[in-house]
Parts: C-alpha cells; sequence; structure tokens
C-alpha cells in the first residue's frame, strides 16, 4: 500500500514538471522583431538592383506561425516598385510588384503600368491584411494607401519589367504563410527594395521584419521523453530505499 502511494505521488511531480517543462519550451517561441531604424535610403531610379538588407535568425528549434513587414516610403511613383522577402530554401515572396499594374483593353483603367501615387506610409503586409496590396486603390490610378493600413502581401511572381497584360488586377495568390508558414526561421533572410521604371525616387525611411515562431513539435516531444525518463529514474530510486 505504501509503494502504491509513493508511485502516485512521484507520478504527479513528474506530471508537473513535463508540463512546467513544456511551458518553459513556449516560453522561447513569441515574436522576433528587426527593425532598420529611421532611415533616408533612396532607391535607385530605374535599377533592377535595388537594395537589399541582410537580417540574421539565429534562435534555433523554431517552426514559423506567422510573418509581417512593415514599411514606410516617400516620393517616387508606388507602380514602379518592386519588392520582396526571401530566405534561404523556404523561397521567395513578392511584397510589391508594380501595384496597380493590370491587364485589360489598352485605353482602359485595367490597362496601367502601376499607381501614381507617391509614398507608402507606414504600411503592414501580413496574412491578416484586409484586401491585397496590389490593388489597393482600385481604379483610381493616382491613389495611395491608407495610413497604418495593414494589406496582404502582393504575392504576384511576375517579372516586373513584363507589360501590365502579365499582372493579375487582383494581386497574386502566394502568401507569407504558403512560403514560410511551419517552415524553421534560422539563417539568413533578405528583404529587397527597387525601381524598376525611369521617372522618380523613391525614399525608404523605414523597415520592420517581425517573425512570430513556436517550438519545433519534434523538440518538444525529445524533451517530454527526456522528462520521462529522469522522472523514471526518480521512481526506481524511490522505490529501491
Amino acid at each position: 500500500m505504501k509503494q502504491t502511494q509513493v508511485i502516485r505521488v512521484v507520478s504527479v511531480k513528474i506530471a508537473a514538471l513535463a508540463a512546467v517543462w513544456c511551458f518553459a519550451c513556449a516560453a522561447h517561441g513569441g515574436t522576433y522583431s528587426f527593425s532598420s531604424g529611421s532611415l533616408s535610403q533612396e532607391i535607385p531610379d530605374d535599377d533592377p538592383s535595388g537594395v537589399a538588407y541582410d537580417i540574421s535568425f539565429t534562435a534555433a528549434g523554431l517552426e514559423i506561425t506567422d510573418v509581417s513587414v512593415t514599411f514606410s516610403i516617400t516620393g517616387g511613383q508606388n507602380g514602379d516598385l518592386y519588392a520582396y522577402l526571401s530566405h534561404g530554401s523556404s523561397g521567395t515572396l513578392v511584397l510589391l510588384n508594380r501595384v496597380g499594374a493590370a491587364n485589360g483593353t489598352s485605353g482602359s483603367t485595367l490597362y496601367n503600368y502601376g499607381y501614381s501615387g507617391a509614398g507608402f506610409n507606414n504600411i503592414t503586409l501580413s496574412d491578416s491584411g484586409s484586401g491585397n496590396i496590389h490593388n489597393y486603390g482600385g481604379a483610381s490610378l493616382n491613389s495611395l494607401p491608407s495610413i497604418g493600413g495593414t494589406y496582404k502581401p502582393d504575392g504576384e511572381d511576375v517579372n516586373p519589367l513584363d507589360a501590365p497584360v502579365s499582372f493579375t488586377a487582383a494581386g497574386g495568390s502566394d502568401t507569407f504563410a504558403s512560403k514560410f508558414g511551419g517552415s524553421n526561421p534560422y539563417g539568413d533572410w533578405t528583404l529587397f527594395f527597387s525601381d524598376i521604371s525611369g521617372g522618380s525616387v523613391s525614399t525608404l525611411t523605414s523597415w520592420t521584419f517581425e517573425i512570430t515562431a513556436v517550438p519545433e513539435p519534434a523538440n518538444v516531444a525529445l524533451g517530454f521523453f527526456g522528462v520521462l525518463l529522469a522522472g523514471g529514474a526518480i521512481v526506481r530510486r524511490r522505490l529501491n530505499r
């Protein structure tokens, strides 16, 4: 009877220890933020080589659940800009691709090379956005996105140098989740901006890149198994006393 009571008490301690370990694992997840601070970086006009920012993510054993990019740009023409986010073997997500460029009949409001409005004021691209950034202004060619607005990324994997007929007015179907969801964020990321049409200069004034991640299931399972092994050793020691 006494032995049964000991096993029951020790089992409760093991379960409690496992719960504490799992909570500690979850604490290693969360949102990781990378920011440029204040910038005054001109995006070279009519130059596909653009400007790139390399971001090193050093935390290991994590799995991506969400990604977002926030940025501000002044001047230029929004329809001239092309931007993407890439990560190793996970791939590349197009953030901006000649926003407003659309197919249609030549001479109509649907056949154009992109919005002529200048600037993105504190715009966030996220899968939770209210609409695709590619057509934020509908057919109003000189419109601007809402200040501080949240939009879905462009996601249109079309060569930005192609004619408007190659673009879809509603933007593409690629998302942060489809490109990066469930992958390990460890390693180098690249945030890229370029201006692929001449006329006026855009200036990047800030950017913020955020990753939300949780511990990889395999690591949680291994840790839990380790806790059980350690708990089993405790039980054996108690019984051998």
